[in-house]
């Protein structure tokens, strides 16, 4: 009877070495994940402003579709380029984990 409790308090120990090494994995990906939110949010803001304050020294209308276009278009490529290193993680764990991942971006 001593030998079972001692084996199944081995176990009990594995898997809460186990549980405590996964939770610590999630937080740390989702600590990364806020701080890539937060960098890029900051980033966004402050290109904006400046495109913003570039258009409004300018005194002609006709730059209005101009700053329009300023803001638009490097907010895309930002999109795309926040994306990539989520899509780099989600494949480097899932291969690590040895499933496959869906991601619908190109990581290369």
């Amino acid at each position: 009877m001593t030998d079972f409790q001692g084996q199944a308090a081995v176990v009990q120990q594995a898997n809460l070495d186990f549980f405590f090494g996964l939770a610590s994995k999630v937080f740390e990906g989702w600590e990364r994940f806020i701080k890539l939110n937060l960098d890029t949010g900051k980033t966004t803001f402050a290109d904006w402003y400046q495109h913003l304050q570039d258009g409004l020294t300018k005194k002609d209308g006709q730059d209005v579709p101009g700053l329009q276009n300023a803001l638009a278009l490097p907010s895309a490529e930002k999109v795309l380029t926040y994306e990539r290193p989520g899509c780099r993680d989600c494949v480097d764990h899932a291969n690590a984990a040895g499933r496959g991942c869906r991601c619908p971006i190109p990581t290369g």
